[in-house]
């Protein structure tokens, strides 16, 4: 019995020993808007900071707006440099977090929309480590304290108000729990959407794309140590399908102009 109850927590399925994750969501959001008050007391007149670099990622969600309105590649503009135009490549924008922008726009002031997203990476911090931690340990206490110390640490915190777009990786620890998922489970629902976290981690910043593929890979080489044997006969397979993926998924939004 302890044999089976011990297998069972290798693979992540024992009993959640603690609040669930819908009542973690809500501390999560609660503490978002306390780590940042007054930010909502301001959400349509006020910046998060006095650092005028906030507005390369404001300015990055117009332009992505603009960009998709007039069928053009988001990576070039010519509003920058102009008559060059310039490669936004490596600027401090994010197409992923306009698309986050963009929809709250419609029916919000542009900077209400902006700040609402300020929100949402950090509650999506949260929540992404906290699915990873209550995965590996099944405690849901655990899962809520490592949570806060990441997406709270100093480092994010810095970054977060001037450079929104470095701040969200929120994409790491769910590439995390997804490999570790398809090492164990070796399903391919997980192999797809770990194509789709990696491709959404380039799409949100170049560098956050390449930080998570750093810390993936230095993470995927501990989890086969540590599982020696156990992972599952199929996942090299399922590995090699989330790698195509992500090629076939990132390949049409290359940046050439």
């Amino acid at each position: 019995m302890c044999r089976t109850k011990l297998s069972r927590l290798e693979k992540g399925k024992v009993g959640q020993r603690g609040p669930p994750l819908w009542i973690a969501l809500v501390c999560y959001i609660m503490l978002s808007v306390l780590m940042t008050w007054p930010l909502t007391m301001h959400l349509s007149s006020q910046v998060p900071t006095t650092n005028s670099d906030v507005f390369n990622v404001y300015w990055g969600n117009w332009w992505v707006r603009q960009a998709l309105a007039q069928g053009q590649n988001p990576y070039i503009t010519e509003y920058l440099i102009y008559p060059e135009g310039f490669d936004l490549i490596s600027f401090a924008f994010s197409p992923f977090l306009a698309l986050l922008w963009i929809p709250l726009s419609w029916i919000l002031e542009p900077l209400a929309a902006y700040n609402l997203v300020v929100l949402a990476t950090i509650v999506l911090c949260c929540v992404a480590t906290d699915q990873l931690v209550r995965y590996l340990t099944g405690n849901a206490w655990a899962a809520m304290v490592a949570a806060i110390t990441f997406a709270f640490a100093p480092s994010l915190v810095a970054e977060r108000l001037p450079h929104l777009n470095m701040s969200a990786v929120f994409w790491i620890p769910w590439a995390m729990l997804l490999l570790t998922r398809l090492m164990r489970e070796a399903r391919t629902r997980d192999a797809i959407l770990l194509a789709l976290v990696v491709v959404f981690a380039f799409l949100t910043r170049l560098q956050g794309g390449g930080l998570g593929i750093l810390f993936g890979g230095i993470y995927f080489v501990g989890l086969v140590l540590a599982e020696g044997t156990k992972g599952s006969r199929l996942a090299p397979r399922k590995l090699a399908l989330a790698a195509l993926g992500c090629l076939l998924l990132r390949s049409p939004l290359g940046v050439d102009g």
